[in-house]
């Protein structure tokens, strides 16, 4: 809500006088009681933007989890405790809402972690991150952002960022540093939307924000996991199948445990097993000093059906395509030149203004139908085409990436 005149400001005062009587009782900010977290629903629907941020336990439990999530408005920070509290749909309700917005940092760990837990989606986000690009940031922390907008130092423990969030009872250093993460949120979202509403940048921003909160998402299988661990790729094709056998045990025993992975046996373990068994063809002794001795039996039978499995090819190559020849390099290299000159008189990064992967596509182009055919079919955003999209096709038009085509 701006506040353009002493109408709104009376409202607004109006609203949080509201919030704190429908919050009276709940005077450290911690949710964990169904009840509160209605009342807490309740005091967020009557205000139009809210902070909001969320720790989970990734370090200390497979699969992870929400375990925090905390809110500001009103000019306090609340907690709510989605260990204790099975369910938090009342809280979800009012963050779906369309008509309010919720301000995030980097919010696509957020967005993601909502997503897979509770099938959330947030109504409409602004985030401070990528506000804090398109001002010409370079470093986009939370801490840095905050300390060089608003001179706020918050403290910023890495114990605390890699602590189990879902133990309790939260000691009072993580309940602080909890708080800090949205304490100052909409304050730093007000600053940045002046600041980009001057420039002439709010509607990129809040486009590049929509992308984020409706990117889809869904769980990775085992076997995309698998693929993607480094180096699995050139590993022999026997000591592949041992490897992904171990990867897909330690997966079985993450789950049954609910430890992490990296907390069964490490990748570089199991990259050591898999080769020197490949290689002799043998089932490993369970007294062999070089397995660890609470898992030995799981991993001889991952060994054993590995090498039972038989040698395991890579996976059919995404059709790549072709290189680039000499002058579609020098197509893109002209082009490159164009959006770093854009980029320094506007003091952002190039990436922020016209996506590489799309100048790789549009070098490729041998005239400037294909060229808008790619545009209206790429990854070209809406605010990239209006701003600079007519300068980017004069290019194509007079000839400056095209060499000698026009």
């Amino acid at each position: 809500m701006q506040c353009r005149g002493r109408g709104l400001q009376v409202v607004e005062c109006v609203c949080v006088r509201l919030e704190r009587f429908l919050l009276v009782g709940i005077d450290d900010g911690y949710i964990d009681k169904l009840d509160d977290l209605r009342r807490l629903a309740e005091a967020i629907s009557r205000v139009p933007v809210v902070a909001v941020d969320m720790e989970s336990n990734g370090f200390f439990c497979y699969p992870e989890s929400v375990c925090l999530v905390q809110v500001a408005f009103g000019g306090t920070e609340y907690l709510v405790d989605a260990v204790v509290l099975d369910d938090i749909t009342p809280l979800l309700e009012v963050l779906a809402d369309q008509g309010r917005l919720s301000i995030l940092h980097a919010c696509s760990y957020d967005v993601s972690s909502f997503k897979r837990d509770y099938d959330f989606r947030f109504g409409k986000i602004f985030d401070t991150s990528i506000a804090a690009a398109f001002l010409g940031g370079e470093r986009l922390g939370l801490g840095t952002v905050l300390e060089e907008a608003l001179g706020v130092v918050i403290p910023k423990d890495k114990k605390l960022q890699r602590c189990d969030w879902g133990r309790r009872p939260l000691d009072e250093r993580q309940i602080a540093y909890a708080k800090s993460d949205v304490a100052h949120m909409i304050e730093l979202y007000e600053l940045q939307s002046r600041k980009l509403r001057d420039l002439g940048r709010l509607r990129w921003v809040e486009e590049e924000c929509e992308r984020a909160r409706t990117t889809p998402w869904r769980e990775s299988t085992s076997d995309e996991r698998f693929e993607k661990v480094k180096g699995v790729s050139k590993l022999p094709p026997l000591a592949r199948s041992v490897f992904k056998s171990l990867f897909l045990r330690r997966e079985k025993l993450a789950l049954a445990t609910g430890k992490p992975p990296f907390k069964i046996f490490s990748n570089e373990l199991i990259s050591r097993i898999s080769q020197r068994c490949a290689e002799t063809g043998a089932v490993p002794d369970a007294s062999s000093a070089h397995i660890p001795g609470r898992y030995r039996r799981d991993i001889v039978e991952a060994v054993r059906e590995g090498l039972a499995n038989g040698p395991l090819p890579l996976p059919p190559r995404i059709k790549r395509r072709p290189r680039l020849d000499k002058r579609q390099m020098d197509r893109l290299g002209r082009m490159k030149e164009w959006r770093a000159a854009l980029a320094a008189e506007l003091g952002l990064a190039p990436s922020l203004l016209w996506p590489t992967p799309m100048l790789d596509v549009l070098a490729r182009c041998d005239t400037c139908d294909d060229a808008i055919r790619e545009i209206e079919s790429g990854d070209v955003r809406k605010w990239q085409m209006e701003e600079f999209g007519e300068g980017f096709l004069d290019g194509f038009f007079q000839g400056g990436f095209q060499d000698s085509l026009f």
